[in-house]
């Protein structure tokens, strides 16, 4: 943890008058390399170093360096997804996880931030902030794909902006999946329909308490068009879309289909209502034209506790500038091509 003290300390050393803000961003790492075989596929779950302090996480992002810390690009090593969690603290959806057996287990970890191939910055907003104390452990869990034939070993990095010294107003990350509480949460697109047809799957959430929702994002899949979050007990009342933004080139040989180089986030102080009681429904939609195997519906959010009436009317969202949304590419993966000649 001293090394993570030196870092914060080094950094804000390195931008004028940040420290005596309260305001600082600390650069952390993995403990130690991880090794990649080559064209392999490496999936983890180990302790993740954090702030030894008490204060606020207002922004967090995570990527691949190499052992000099140069960022990898997707061509070499691609952080296909990760999940950051803390340890020891309930889940807010999930009193339970279903293991790769179908056995049951307690879900003893806070999930608070993850991401994919989009590279999700979550950003909440000014005067709010997601409590932290120095005892606190994370962990993080993580698959990364080599897409080279020689082996390598990289390092996660994550950015985390970190407030000390101030009282914001604590918000509570609020993970939503269409297949949550699975510790292997995906379906399959079967690919079955014309041109231009969907295939969806829901999974429904009901609130224990009333808030606003004051930032979030979300994950998908090559193929994937939306994923929507609803209210069941407001008529379909339509909270937030995160949709996705293609453009990441095509990394040869094919290991997997790509997913969007960006989804749709939101961050706003007015943040959206949501009641006690009210039945959420995340609905994640890919396209069926041709089949998408093992794809996800994530969204996570940032929930404010407050009073907050039945079906309160939803601000309207600041524009996401990063968020292009547009039609996924259709790719052809060579495992699902069918065999000719017989």
């Amino acid at each position: 943890m001293r090394r993570v003290a030196l870092i914060a300390g080094l950094v804000a050393l390195a931008v004028p008058g940040l420290a005596h803000a309260g305001e600082q961003t600390i650069v952390l790492r993995s403990s130690h390399p991880i090794a990649i075989k080559p064209f392999g596929v490496v999936q983890g779950t180990e302790i993740a170093p954090s702030p030894d302090v008490d204060g606020y996480v207002t922004r967090i992002s995570a990527t691949l360096v190499d052992r000099n810390g140069v960022e990898e690009p997707i061509s070499n090593i691609m952080l296909h997804h990760i999940v950051f969690a803390k340890i020891g603290v309930p889940d807010y959806t999930c009193k339970t996880f279903t293991d790769f057996d179908g056995n049951k287990l307690p879900a003893f970890a806070q999930r608070f931030y993850g991401e994919g191939e989009e590279r999700t910055t979550l950003a909440i907003p000014s005067g709010y902030g997601y409590p932290n104390k120095a005892t606190d452990r994370w962990g993080m869990t993580y698959m990364l794909m080599n897409h080279r034939k020689v082996s390598d070993a990289v390092y996660i990095q994550y950015s985390v902006r970190y407030v000390t010294g101030q009282q914001l107003t604590p918000v509570k990350p609020v993970w939503l999946d269409v297949r949550n509480c699975d510790s292997d949460p995906i379906f399959n697109v079967p690919g079955n329909g014309p041109l231009f047809s969907t295939y969806s799957r829901h999974g429904d959430f009901t609130m224990p308490e009333s808030g606003v929702f004051v930032a979030g994002g979300a994950h998908l899949h090559g193929g994937g068009l939306r994923l929507a979050l609803t209210s069941r007990s407001c008529g379909g009342r339509k909270l937030f879309t995160s949709e996705p933004t293609w453009g990441l080139p095509v990394v040869k040989p094919v290991m997997h289909e790509n997913g969007p180089k960006h989804m749709t986030t939101f961050s706003t102080a007015n943040g959206i209502p949501v009641s006690a009681g009210e039945t959420l429904r995340l609905t994640a939609t890919y396209e069926n034209s041709l089949p998408h195997t093992r794809v996800m519906g994530i969204m996570i959010a940032f929930l404010a506790p407050r009073s907050e009436p039945a079906c309160a009317r939803v601000p309207a969202l600041p524009k996401d500038p990063e968020s292009h949304p547009g039609t996924p590419p259709r790719v052809r993966l060579p495992l699902l091509l069918q065999p000719t000649g017989l």
